[in-house]
């Protein structure tokens, strides 16, 4: 994809005079938003943290402080062990055939997640729900996201993906892929609010919350960035395409 930017998901606090314990199996503790973390230890998050790298260009004004850089509710993790060293070298291992592919598993925020005990836990979205018959599922997104170049992060990035990618024959001439068509019929969505989303079904499909925890599941792209190159919104983006050497529009918006 054209340049893509990084959704800054900012969410993973250090608890500032917080005292771990650990059972013998210590596992991440994930709170969907600092109310909860409160309500459910008793304890108050009166301090945010970042990486040395940020501080500094946060001292520089390149960048607004962390706290108006997180959501209005951030997530909060309460870490496997300790936060650890920021910078160095990550050595990792994958049994992927290609390793590139592992590296991007990491790289993309998800809707869920998923804990150290298997568990889906919130992430992108504050929470979800599904309607009684299993047909509908509604999503809430964090107010105060933002994509990497400052702009807010909302449902309509989610309905471009689906409505202007998706769904548009030239970048996606096959349609959506099949868990977007649970029983053959292609899935809908619909915006109900800037921060809440709607998926129906033809049929109940709750294993599709398993799909929002991985980068394949149902995504967002920054709209206010890449509609420049989409000749929905920019009539001369084949034009664009070609002095950028690329015979169509979305050769370009997918490079």
């Amino acid at each position: 994809m054209k340049a893509s930017l990084v959704l800054t998901l900012i969410i993973t606090m250090s608890l500032v005079g917080v005292v771990s314990t650990y059972a013998q199996e210590p596992e991440i503790i994930i709170y969907s938003t600092p109310q909860e973390y409160e309500k459910l230890t008793g304890k108050k998050i009166v301090k945010f943290q970042e990486s040395p790298m940020l501080r500094v260009k946060v001292a520089a004004g390149e960048l607004p402080s962390v706290e108006k850089r997180l959501p209005e509710e951030p997530l909060v993790m309460k870490p496997l062990k300790e936060i650890g060293q920021y910078g160095g070298t990550l050595h990792s291992f994958t049994t992927y055939s290609n390793a590139g592919e592992a590296a991007d598993l990491a790289e993309y925020p998800t809707l869920l997640s998923v804990d150290s005990k298997y568990r889906l836990v919130p992430n992108i979205a504050k929470k979800w729900e599904f309607s009684k018959d299993g047909k509908t599922l509604t999503i809430y997104l964090r107010k105060g996201m933002k994509w990497s170049d400052g702009v807010p992060f909302t449902a309509d990035d989610i309905m471009f993906w689906w409505e202007d990618t998706q769904l548009n024959e030239d970048l996606s001439p096959g349609g959506p892929l099949s868990y977007y068509r649970p029983g053959g019929e292609t899935m809908k969505v619909e915006k109900i609010d800037d921060y809440t989303v709607r998926f129906h079904f033809s049929l109940p499909y709750t294993i599709i919350e398993n799909w929002l925890s991985v980068d394949t599941g149902p995504g967002a792209n920054p709209k206010h960035y890449l509609k420049q190159f989409h000749i929905k919104y920019n009539p001369k983006a084949n034009e664009l395409a070609k002095e950028h050497g690329f015979n169509h529009w979305y050769e370009y918006f997918k490079d």
